[in-house]
């Protein structure tokens, strides 16, 4: 039974008291006390399997992360095709420049392949704000090691990384 005092010359004051009272659900026989008692068990198993849940897959940065690895790569080969594209046509080298350009057509087709594959595995989440974020940190600890990167660029990632 709850009940409820109002304790004079000391402002408004709830106090309730609870007494055992005995509970039947499915033929089993309890108190209040007991069913309380097996709540806070159910909270706190909950709790935990929350927690390893989150710890084991680290929020879905580890799958990030692999799903990133092979866009970054073909995102650096892109780049070594380029500097090797911008130095055949400062050397007006015909024959490289047709070869460049066919590996840039080849390497814009698989990384456009893989970015499809990408949405259509995270889908809405790539608009999200929180998720962008994730995938630029990924992206840059993926690419920060790319020898084709511009020393300006590698600066530029290494700085976001430490934010």
């Amino acid at each position: 039974m709850l009940s409820d005092e109002v304790l004079p010359n000391s402002g408004f004051t709830l106090i309730i008291t609870v007494k055992s009272r005995k509970i039947s659900r499915n033929g089993k026989t309890s108190t209040f006390a007991q069913n309380y008692q097996h709540m806070k068990i159910k909270g706190k198993i909950a709790a935990l399997l929350a927690i390893a849940v989150i710890g084991l897959t680290g929020c879905g940065s580890n799958e990030l992360d692999k799903d990133v690895a092979p866009l970054a790569d073909a995102m650096c080969k892109f780049i070594e095709i380029q500097n090797n594209l911008r130095t055949a046509i400062e050397a007006n080298d015909s024959l490289n420049i047709q070869r460049y350009s066919a590996d840039k057509h080849k390497m814009t087709t698989e990384i456009t392949i893989l970015n499809a594959e990408f949405n259509e595995k995270y889908g809405d989440l790539v608009k999200d704000q929180e998720f962008g974020k994730k995938f630029k940190k990924s992206m840059n600890k993926q690419m920060i090691d790319c020898p084709s990167l511009s020393a300006e660029d590698r600066d530029k990632m290494e700085a976001e990384l430490k934010e």
